[in-house]
């Protein structure tokens, strides 16, 4: 089987290291991508949008030669189904990690609370990218009635955090087809039971967007590093 990995905000491709081992020592061919814009190395960072995360999955999934399973975390929940919807034919199983999932015309900016767009537009004004919000406690994706959602306590670890464009927050979401009936009984949806960035209302939600119900596993926001072993039981299912 071929996997193609997709990171979260504030990371790289380094944050699937052991899972890719994982999977490669079962036999399978895995690709790991780092977005644009990670470490300032790949052109101006205030001018990369939402746009460029797109292509540069696009790009990804055309070096596949058979269909692959798409792997998407967090906030990859946004341009990863974009990027399907214009090649459903590549894709073999799409599969969300405690993801964001917008429909159509929504934008990520859209999602959050007040306190974290404020620090969108400021990023945008002053530098083009801003920095995970450390041991600040920032409500991330207010999917959910009367603020019930959580708060980011997380301490991923320094060498997974880096910092990104800000711009692909207020990219809008179009869709070229219709994914979710394309891939009928090949999307699923799993969520860290421990997972304080996205709650289970908020899981649930994001996971109806993609006519699916979250599957739990032990973990938090991470799983791929709080519990590697069984999210390939269930990615290799």
């Amino acid at each position: 089987m071929e996997y193609l990995l997709l990171h979260g905000a504030f990371q790289k491709s380094n944050v699937w290291s052991e899972l890719v081992s994982l999977l490669k020592k079962e036999g399978h061919l895995v690709q790991a991508i780092s977005l644009p814009g990670r470490d300032g190395c790949l052109g101006n960072i205030a001018q990369i949008c939402l746009a460029h995360y797109v292509d540069a999955v696009l790009k990804a999934l055309h070096k596949f030669n058979n269909k692959c399973r798409l792997v998407c975390h967090s906030f990859a929940g946004i341009h990863g189904a974009v990027a399907v919807s214009r090649c459903v034919e590549k894709i073999e199983r799409l599969v969300f990690i405690a993801a964001n999932i917008a429909n159509e015309g929504e934008t990520t900016y859209s999602l959050l609370p007040t306190s974290f767009q404020a620090k969108l537009r400021t990023a945008v004004q002053k530098t083009g990218d801003f920095e995970f919000p450390g041991d600040a406690k920032v409500d991330l994706f207010n999917c959910s009635q009367e603020n019930q959602c959580d708060e980011i306590e997380e301490d991923i670890g320094a060498k997974f955090l880096c910092r990104e464009p800000a711009l692909p927050y207020f990219g809008v979401v179009r869709y070229e087809n219709d994914w979710r009936s394309c891939l009928d009984g090949r999307i699923r949806y799993y969520r860290g039971t421990k997972d304080r960035a996205i709650n289970e209302y908020q899981a649930r939600q994001y996971a109806l967007k993609a006519g699916v119900l979250p599957i739990p596993i032990e973990g938090d926001h991470q799983l791929m590093l709080s519990n590697p072993i069984e999210l390939v039981k269930e990615l290799t299912n």
